[in-house]
């Protein structure tokens, strides 16, 4: 557990987690505007509202388990889609306490083979309760012609494998990913109220 905490202990990988959620947010951004507010994002039953330090305790009283809290990010630790011990990360909107993301790391084992089941499989769950998606890439930045060629392309950045789905109350996106020396299949909640609430905000201050 130590090591995959050394994911968001590392300033390389705390910018590449800034990352995904910045484009995330940039895509709920361009959503049109509903004639009414849908309600708030769920995980675990959880909506994505209120103060990202109350939301971890919700999940803890669901059994999950705090490891350590610094710069509006809360991990924890606890089982989710069957499998235990997975790394959950509660983020607050940048410059408030409200959360406004969630990811969930599953590991797979060090194989293409595995990477890509566990992907599928995910893809498939998330299918069940959210229907089918919005979207999903598949592809690499290349022509790997072997199973130990596409966990190379992974490890470097160059496998664009994704699939997201849209909600009206916002998004979710399924992502295979490597960092801090493992590899795992990225559950990413996104709550769209709360990125527009980050945006007005910004745009107050201009």
């Amino acid at each position: 557990m130590e090591q995959i905490l050394d994911i968001y202990h590392t300033r390389e990988n705390y910018l590449i987690m800034k990352k995904i959620f910045t484009l995330a947010a940039a895509m709920l951004l361009t959503l049109s505007s509903m004639a009414q507010e849908a309600g708030h994002l769920q995980f675990k039953g959880i909506p994505l509202d209120g103060n990202y330090k109350v939301f971890a305790q919700k999940l803890v009283q669901k059994g999950f388990r705090q490891l350590d809290a610094r710069d509006g990010i809360i991990n924890l630790s606890g089982t989710f889609l069957g499998q235990q011990d997975v790394l959950v990360s509660v983020n607050a909107s940048p410059g408030t306490d409200v959360v406004y993301s969630v990811v969930a790391l599953l590991e797979a084992e060090a194989t293409w083979a595995k990477v890509e089941s566990l992907y599928r499989g995910t893809v498939e769950v998330y299918k069940d309760k959210y229907g089918e998606p919005k979207s999903q890439v598949e592809k690499f930045s290349g022509d790997p012609r072997t199973d130990l060629a596409k966990l190379t392309y992974l490890k470097n950045g160059q496998c664009n494998f994704i699939t997201k789905w849209k909600t009206a109350e916002g998004e979710i996106y399924v992502f295979p990913v490597y960092t801090g020396g493992k590899y795992f299949i990225s559950c990413t909640y996104m709550d769209k109220q709360n990125i527009k609430a980050q945006h007005q905000s910004l745009l107050e201050d201009i």
